[in-house]
């Protein structure tokens, strides 16, 4: 518990800002969706600083029962937070244009951080984000904005976001093969 304390500065953020987000996503506020994708965002942010800052404290398999499910949740709120910033440019009526252009940026932005996240051998946060990209693939845009793209454009970034999920899963596959080799089994463990 003491290695893991440095930590609990970051953790107590991404609870208060995930708290923040419960009182922010409510129908006052739907109208104004950049802020819970704000507070979505400075959750995942906060859980990614925790997790780096506790990774010594959580090596091995005991360890992994908590940077797992950490992980996990930090991937699945920057799914959100970009999934949020889609729709508020839909319901804000920003116009086809700048929708597509949030969505190709999206798209970039979670591959990007998908690999961040693996690299950093936060292996579920990127197959959160990468399970994010294929489900949204598979889903429907809705609102007068999607309508103005026509299915061309929306028919592409779904093959898009698929094909952003599939370079996820490569990326996971490979630097977690790097992760492995340099991180220390049971037995090293035992014998220090």
């Amino acid at each position: 518990a003491r290695a893991a304390a440095p930590a609990a500065p970051a953790w107590l953020s991404a609870n208060c800002a995930q708290a923040l987000w419960c009182a922010a996503f409510r129908p006052w506020a739907l109208s104004r969706l950049w802020l819970s994708s704000a507070c979505l965002a400075a959750t995942a942010a906060c859980l990614v600083v925790s997790q780096r800052t506790a990774a010594p404290a959580l090596r091995g398999p005991l360890g992994a029962l908590v940077s797992v499910p950490r992980s996990l949740h930090a991937g699945w709120v920057t799914a959100a937070a970009l999934v949020n910033v889609n729709a508020w440019a839909g319901s804000a009526s920003l116009g086809a244009a700048r929708c597509f252009a949030a969505a190709v940026l999206s798209l970039l932005a979670a591959a990007a951080l998908a690999d961040s996240y693996a690299r950093l051998g936060l292996l579920s946060a990127a197959a959160a984000v990468g399970w994010a990209l294929f489900a949204v693939s598979r889903g429907a845009a809705v609102g007068p904005d999607a309508a103005a793209l026509g299915p061309l454009a929306l028919d592409g970034l779904a093959t898009a976001s698929a094909a952003v999920a599939a370079a996820v899963a490569v990326s996971i596959a490979v630097r977690g093969a790097q992760h492995l080799r340099t991180t220390p089994t049971l037995a090293d463990m035992v014998e220090e």
